[in-house]
């Protein structure tokens, strides 16, 4: 059994195999971005570092102003959809900085890694008169039991390796 399983493995999970699988995951991707970051003197890059400047500077002044749910009173049956509208006052950043989600999962699950899961929100209005932006955003029903949701904000940008990079995020009350 022991050497069946080297035989019909070996091939497949190797040094080879990993190393070919992380340059295509990784260090392919971080190489054409820095490509990309140094067109035209670096100034994409100097644009980026001044964005993650912006977005520090006025993080604080994110605020979740307003929940709402439109089914709230109803029973939800597997397979429907929970619809969600929040208000989100920005400050001084605009949709296209932020990514506003529903962060869900089963009540009995909190405690579980990976037990939860999230939906982003979309933007209604672009361009609001004040700071506040309406979203909207649905978690489809898969499952029976008690569920639980939050809102949460994130950093958006492509060139962001990952949206906890920043070590910004903002979260419902």
């Amino acid at each position: 059994m022991m050497k069946e399983s080297l035989t019909k493995l070996g091939p497949v999970f190797n040094t080879n195999r990993m190393v070919e699988e992380y340059f295509n995951r990784f260090y392919l991707s971080a190489y054409e971005k820095r490509k990309y970051l140094m067109e035209k003197n670096w100034q994409r890059a100097k644009e980026f570092a001044g964005w993650k400047q912006k977005l520090i500077e006025n993080w604080n002044k994110i605020k979740i102003q307003n929940i709402m749910e439109e089914n709230e009173l109803e029973e939800v049956s597997v397979g429907s959809n929970y619809v969600i509208n929040a208000e989100v006052n920005l400050g001084n950043l605009t949709p296209d900085d932020v990514e506003v989600q529903i962060y869900y999962g089963k009540i009995d699950d909190k405690n579980k890694s990976g037990a939860n899961d999230y939906v982003t929100m979309e933007c209604l209005n672009t361009k609001a008169r004040t700071k506040a932006y309406k979203y909207r955003g649905e978690i489809n029903c898969k499952t029976t039991g008690n569920f639980g949701y939050t809102l949460r904000i994130l950093p958006n940008h492509e060139l962001l390796i990952n949206q906890f990079e920043l070590g910004l995020i903002r979260w419902a009350h």
